[in-house]
């Protein structure tokens, strides 16, 4: 070739890679390219995009492009059931490929597939099914992306596997032509498997793989016909899918049982009886028994029988069960142990020679039993007992007074069983009552014994002809229930055992019960103390009455002490009993009420005012009666005394507006001394107060 020739050949692939770049949509970073024998190719590490496809290669594998031209079709391919996005791009001849490949999609594209789903699907030439590969998604930036390693590509487009027949992950086969030898699995396809194996098992846990099945490899086989498996055998199998790196997902574990013919029925045996003695080898027993099969067969199969339930004794006449085992024939199971089974009766002989003889005694408590005379030493007897009007139970003995038919059952083997019948007759005995005098009680007493005894040591039991004084618990001990008297029975319950039922009475006097009171109340409380809960109570739970002795001082309500001045207050708690209870001793509590920001012991009120409203009508001097020497005088406003007085104490001695000369004063102010004893101190106190009428 010519130098000119050489240029042109450049210039022309100058153009032809220009243009091929205005071709080129650059959501991704135009790529270098450069020009060589294969045609113009794509850097390596660098971006080329194409309208929505763009490819990255790894080093040292360039993509030809030029002469693999690349084209973008709008119309989607069919895969499996469903179509891939309306987005496929093909290469005029396959080209093998390694590095990332991106693909762009719009939102209208992916109608009918899941986006958050999407997987990149490549087709490797053109009579070659598209395949998915394993990818990575971009919802926000609205591409996927796939790393590749030398995969021949001639198409590729973007669709949801599952909606075009695959799964994500591998699924439990489903199960077909079961036969005796085998059955089939199918499966569907999983997204981005190249190769499926099949592990079968004869344990859950597959640790014990089916030889040629550990596992079995079936290419890109969406089923597979498992063969050469044993009949009526149940086998557990799972499904592994491989991926192009190598890496595997299981599927859950099904199972399968193969077909084989199963024993459904053996048909009964008639009954056999023997005579005594006849030995186990001589016993006419079956040596086939008559079958039917599950597919309506019918066959003879041989019996292998046991030495029977009980094992068969030949001098020990009973009915023995023989149970035998059937030998399946070829091609039939007897998965459920169905069993064949015939019964053998030994007959028996008689026995005489045996008897029972009646006995009668008086009732002492004790047992009395009949017993089986010429009894053989081989043979057993069961007793059993029935009193008169009762059902029969086991036994040959009683206690209680009665007549019993006592009746034996012997049995001996070889023989037939004899029954013999006796009276046993238990005649009542007396019994006595002893009851001891009773001492008086009070009430409150704990519950006691009353103390009668019967000569039988049976229980006493007490009756009271007046329960509001005495009652009987239920475990038979005397409880008082009031003051007073009454009368208590002793006795014995009916009994059958004794001819007769003694009974004893006493005389029962309950007295009164003593009680005290618990009276806590304080001792001194302050004048602003208000009203005080007093904790008082008697011992017998019965209420209590309490009553003060200056209404001055306090007011009484209930167990409520309300404090309305200085003063002492004496307050007295009563009881006066009831008809179970003496009066209780009275208590009195002394309660003083002072007030401790005061200086001076009592406190004289400052208004006086007579018109019969009950209030202030004296001159109101509180704590005055704790201090009886005291003197009290008043003065007007020219200091003229106009009342004095001792012994003060707001009742009988009490200025009520009328002064030492028994005349009314006038309305205004007036002043006061007090003076009061305290101890053996005089202490005294001025003020003024106002009269009004």
């Amino acid at each position: 070739m010519t130098n000119q020739l050489r240029t042109l050949h450049r210039r022309l692939r100058v153009l032809a890679a220009v243009a091929l770049l205005a071709w080129l949509a650059p959501p991704e970073a135009l790529a270098q390219v450069s020009a060589g024998n294969e045609g113009l190719s794509i850097r390596p590490t660098d971006w080329f995009s194409s309208e929505g496809l763009a490819f990255q290669p790894t080093a040292r594998h360039p993509v030809p492009i030029v002469q693999n031209r690349l084209s973008r079709s709008a119309t989607a391919v069919s895969i499996g059931p469903g179509s891939s996005l309306p987005q496929v791009y093909r290469f005029a001849e396959p080209v093998n490929f390694s590095g990332t490949i991106r693909i762009r999609y719009r939102e209208a594209d992916v109608a009918g597939h899941d986006e958050a789903n999407l997987w990149v699907f490549a087709q490797s030439a053109t009579d070659e099914p598209f395949r998915p590969l394993a990818s990575m998604r971009n919802i926000d930036e609205r591409f996927v992306q796939t790393i590749l390693n030398n995969q021949p590509l001639h198409a590729l487009t973007l669709a949801d596997p599952t909606t075009v027949g695959y799964v994500l992950k591998p699924e439990t086969p489903d199960v077909s032509a079961i036969t005796q030898q085998g059955f089939t699995l199918e499966w569907l396809p999983v997204a981005g498997t190249t190769d499926y194996r099949i592990e079968v098992a004869t344990t859950p846990d597959f640790m014990t793989l089916v030889p040629g099945m550990d596992p079995l490899i079936v290419g890109e086989q969406i089923s597979v016909a498992l063969d050469g498996l044993e009949a009526g055998r149940q086998y557990h199998f799972r499904l592994v899918a491989v991926d192009g790196a190598g890496g595997t997902q299981v599927s859950p574990a099904g199972t399968a049982q193969t077909e084989y013919w199963k024993l459904e029925r053996i048909d009964p045996f008639e009954p056999i009886t023997v005579d005594y003695g006849t030995p186990l080898g001589d016993l006419p027993l079956p040596e086939t028994a008559a079958v039917s099969l599950e597919n309506g067969d019918e066959q003879q199969w041989a019996v292998n029988w046991d030495g029977g339930t009980p094992a068969y004794h030949a001098t020990a006449p009973a009915t023995y069960l023989f149970e035998g085992t059937v030998v399946p024939t070829d091609g039939t199971f007897n998965p459920d142990n169905i069993k064949a089974s015939i019964a053998v009766t030994v007959e028996r002989g008689s026995l005489a020679g045996v008897t029972l003889e009646p006995a009668t005694t008086a009732y002492d408590g004790k047992t009395h039993a009949l017993a089986v005379q010429n009894l053989p030493t081989a043979a057993t007897v069961r007793y059993t007992i029935q009193l008169e009007g009762d059902e029969p139970t086991a036994g040959n003995a009683a206690t209680d007074a009665g007549v019993y038919t006592v009746t034996a059952r012997i049995e001996l083997d070889g023989f037939d069983e004899l029954t013999l019948s006796a009276r046993l007759v238990i005649t009542p005995a007396v019994r006595t009552l002893d009851f001891p005098v009773i001492g008086d009680k009070v009430y409150g007493d704990d519950d006691f014994n009353a103390g009668a005894t019967s000569s039988s040591g049976e229980a006493v039991v007490y009756t009271s002809d007046n329960t509001s004084v005495v009652e009987v618990t239920d475990n038979g001990l005397i409880r008082i229930t009031g003051a007073g008297t009454a009368t208590l029975t002793a006795a014995v319950a009916a009994n059958a055992n004794y001819a007769n039922q003694p009974s004893f009475s006493r005389v029962l006097t309950v007295q009164k019960a003593r009680q005290t009171i618990q009276f806590d109340a304080p001792a001194e409380v302050n004048r602003d103390a208000g009203s005080i809960a007093l904790n008082v109570s008697a011992s017998s739970g019965l209420p209590v009455t309490l009553r003060l002795d200056d209404e001055q001082v306090a007011m009484l309500d209930a167990t409520t002490l309300t404090i309305l001045r200085l003063g002492t207050v004496r307050i007295t708690a009563t009881q006066a009993g009831d008809g179970n209870h003496e009066a209780a001793e009275p208590v009195t509590a002394t309660v003083r009420v002072v007030d401790p920001s005061s200086d001076f012991p009592v406190r004289v009120h400052p208004a006086v005012s007579r018109n019969a409203d009950g209030i202030n009508e004296f001159l109101m001097i509180e704590g005055i009666r704790d201090y009886p020497e005291n003197r009290v005088n008043i003065f007007n406003r020219n200091g003229t005394v106009v009342y004095e007085a001792s012994g003060y104490d707001n009742d009988r001695v009490a200025f009520r507006g009328v002064g030492t000369g028994q005349l009314l004063l006038p309305a205004g102010t007036y002043f006061y001394i007090v003076e009061l004893k305290d101890g053996s101190t005089w202490k005294y106190r001025k003020g003024y107060f106002v009269l009004r009428y």
